[in-house]
């Protein structure tokens, strides 16, 4: 019912959960908790982009510039970034984790489909993630930057 509803983009299904989202951005994430007999459901709005600027601090600058065509920042420190990057293919995610490792994010790394997790020789942590929706999340962390 929910993909004759239109929630057929970025869709995942396995035997206990769907997931996806709609052309409006709504995510719905449904599952099934077996052991506790008990139904989940969960709607989240699409995030507010707009237009962002890159931040000037010491960390921002480790990284490469994505494209800043629409985005909403979680966390804007000068030890911390986290962003949600809007208008991005997953084709896009990927160039962007490869621009990443070859900038130095290439220390204990670990990759999957939608995910990456590298530090560079500073001790920056990044993590960057394909979250669905044409939606790309960076999170980027060093507490000895503050």
């Amino acid at each position: 019912d929910c993909i004759d509803m239109g929630y057929d983009v970025d869709k995942e299904e396995s035997e206990n959960s769907f997931e996806a989202y709609n052309s409006e951005g709504y995510h719905l994430v449904m599952s099934y908790h077996e052991h506790r007999e008990e139904h989940s459901i969960q709607i989240t709005a699409p995030l507010d982009f707009e237009k962002i600027t890159w931040p000037d601090s010491d960390i921002a600058k480790a990284l490469p510039k994505p494209d800043l065509s629409k985005g909403v920042f979680e966390q804007k420190q000068d030890y911390c970034i986290k962003v949600y990057i809007g208008d991005t293919t997953h084709e896009e995610f990927e160039d962007y984790v490869e621009e990443c490792k070859d900038k130095g994010f290439d220390k204990d790394s670990y990759e999957y489909d939608d995910y990456f997790n590298g530090e560079n020789s500073e001790g920056d942590d990044l993590t960057v993630r394909y979250v669905g929706n044409k939606t790309m999340y960076i999170s980027v962390y060093n507490y000895d930057r503050d």
